[in-house]
């Protein structure tokens, strides 16, 4: 279970997190114009995500990829499929930028 999801159970809501959870998972708050993202690291998608075994080619994919939480809207937002698909398989809808 993701860490989305057992923070829905535990609040009883739908399966939302917040900028604050994700930066003490050890995401990057970036704040410009009219813009508010939390950029998200191999590192930090894999703990999210809870994902006790990664192939090296998902692992390489997580590194290069430009993963972001976008504040206003509250979606996920990566410009690699595979870690769309990551997300997707957990539950969490993750769009393409």
């Amino acid at each position: 279970m993701s860490i989305v999801k057992e923070l829905a159970a535990k609040y009883q809501c739908s399966a939302q997190v917040d900028a604050k959870d994700l930066i003490e998972l050890g995401g990057k708050d970036w704040t410009k114009n009219n813009l508010h993202r939390v950029y998200l690291n191999a590192d930090v998608v894999i703990s999210l995500l809870k994902l006790t075994k990664v192939d090296d080619f998902e692992l390489k994919s997580l590194k290069k990829a430009k993963t972001f939480f976008d504040v206003k809207s509250k979606e996920f937002f990566s410009d690699v499929g595979t870690v769309r698909v990551l997300f997707n398989q957990h539950g969490i809808k993750c769009k393409s930028p």
